[in-house]
């Protein structure tokens, strides 16, 4: 593949390569075979998208191809790699923030491999465009104002650009044959974009993470997060998110790839370690290495900046895997520490009813049989979702008739509606103020309105309530049965923070 067009140094371009599944490892001498799943989150620079075909005034780039390359040889100890033919995310068929569903691509595979090839492609490519819609153009409006506007604001964690950045998700699996420790053979990614009847394509090198561990079953999943840049074009930053299945010494079923992520949870593993590999002809420097262990297979899509960014706290820092790589070198391994577990427990609650009056749905947000209002009764290692409420005077001053009957002291009407943000870790809930923010963020974002915090164990409105409150709810997640959530209590040490 030939270069046709090299970054601008003054533009912001981000990379987010997405994760890696590794269904089986193996370190012994006997050759298994794996599957290993990559998900791929682009981002792009607006100014660098205009000037990588032209400068003037380019508003609109179609996008041609997107995909990536690997080397066999970046293992001594692969012996097969193919891509899956099934399990694939089509950038070109997938609605995720500025991304448009333009009815399918066509994949294009090449791992057919010999002494003299040992490259892999899949990528990404438009089919041929049509007249009726919709048609096949993934098209870029480089503006706010288009129909495919930029996804990220300046400043954004991953946006430098100052008029904002766009973004491109695509995934695929590899089918590895393997002696040793497998690597997802990262090389090169690649995007290629067309302005009229001009196309420029652009490559940029990858170096590949390498995990160890001790043999006895899958029953644990490593998540490597690392971001690399080339030292002397620094224009590009790659984020790579790499799961990795791990073993504690014992066997263990292998958890199905779509297991649900609220089941997460740190436990302790047998120690494994972290290198990185750099098969490129570059420099490649590696840094913001943050691993994190989960009981359970974490989906793919789950694994970019949406859903699982780096400043997760469930990421533990990792600086000293950190560090600039050679052409051919593989860095020293690093021990990576097991995370030290809380004993720590938190207050949860339920949603024991859910009636509706005059088109308008309430729950009934309460204590149970598990509620533990003066210690807690849920690990904040666990995941559960977090109850928010916002108080209104006019809610406050039209009750629910003939539902909420509780007495003085338990049950009463709120005043308030509620909603609830799924798959929060007790431990990320780090104060009153933090678990606020999370609430308040969401409700501006699903409904436009300020004031949601973390809902309160003395909610409801009557003088020394408690133990439950009637709310306000459009929230179909709040309906399902056997769902627990944090809920805060201002009085007693049940939080997921000291009190």
């Amino acid at each position: 593949m030939q270069l046709l067009k090299q970054l601008g140094k003054q533009l912001g371009l981000v990379i987010l390569m997405g994760s890696s599944v590794f269904s089986v490892s193996s370190a012994s001498a006997q050759a298994v075979e794996s599957q290993v799943l990559v998900n791929v989150d682009v981002i792009y620079g607006v100014n660098y998208l205009k000037c990588l075909l032209s400068c003037t005034t380019t508003q609109k780039v179609d996008v041609v191809t997107i995909g990536g390359r690997l080397n066999l040889n970046s293992s001594p100890y692969i012996s097969r790699i193919v891509f899956g033919r099934n399990l694939l995310v089509d950038p070109f068929s997938i609605n995720f923030l500025n991304d448009k569903n333009v009815g399918g691509s066509r994949p294009d595979f090449t791992d057919s491999l010999n002494s003299y090839n040992p490259f892999l492609e899949v990528t990404f490519n438009e089919k041929p465009a049509t007249t009726e819609p919709p048609n096949n153009r993934l098209t870029l409006d480089l503006d706010y104002i288009g129909s495919n506007p930029p996804a990220f604001p300046y400043n954004n964690t991953t946006c430098k650009d100052g008029n904002g950045c766009v973004l491109f998700h695509y995934g695929y699996s590899e089918e590895i044959t393997s002696t040793g420790p497998l690597t997802p053979s990262f090389f090169q990614t690649l995007i290629q974009l067309r302005d009229g009847n001009s196309l420029a394509r652009d490559i940029r090198q990858m170096a590949t993470p390498i995990v160890t561990s001790s043999q006895g079953g899958v029953t644990q999943y490593l998540i490597v997060y690392h971001e690399q840049i080339d030292p002397v074009e620094n224009g590009v930053v790659i984020g790579v998110w790499t799961e990795f299945p791990v073993g504690s010494g014992t066997s263990g079923e292998e958890i199905p790839l779509q297991k649900k992520l609220k089941d997460i949870v740190q436990t302790q593993p047998q120690t494994q370690t972290l290198s990185y590999s750099n098969k490129n002809p570059g420099l490649i420097k590696i840094s913001n290495t943050r691993v994190l262990l989960s009981a359970t297979q974490i989906p793919l899509d789950k694994l970019q900046r949406k859903d699982l960014p780096p400043a997760d706290p469930r990421f533990i820092p990792l600086p000293s895997a950190d560090g600039i790589i050679a052409p051919g070198q593989t860095t020293t391994p690093v021990t990576i520490q097991p995370p030290i577990q809380s004993s720590k427990k938190a207050m949860t609650w339920i949603i024991n009813t859910t009636v509706n009056v005059n088109g308008k749905t309430y729950v009934q947000a309460r204590y149970d049989s598990q509620t533990n209002p003066y210690s807690g009764d849920t690990s904040i290692n666990e995941v559960r979702s977090l109850l928010c409420i916002r108080k209104s005077q006019e809610l406050a001053s039209n009750p629910i008739p003939n539902i909420a009957t509780g007495t003085a002291y338990t049950n009463s009407w709120s005043g308030g509606e509620v909603f609830a943000i799924p798959e929060v870790v007790g431990s990320s809930l780090l104060s009153p103020a933090d678990a606020d923010g999370k609430c308040q963020a969401a409700g501006k974002n699903r409904y436009g309105l300020s004031g949601f915090r973390m809902a309160e164990f003395h909610d409801a409105n009557e003088p020394y309530s408690g133990f439950g409150f009637y709310a306000q709810s459009d929230d179909p997640s709040l309906s399902n049965p056997g769902t627990r959530f944090w809920v805060r209590i201002n009085d007693q040490d049940a939080n997921p923070w000291k009190l």
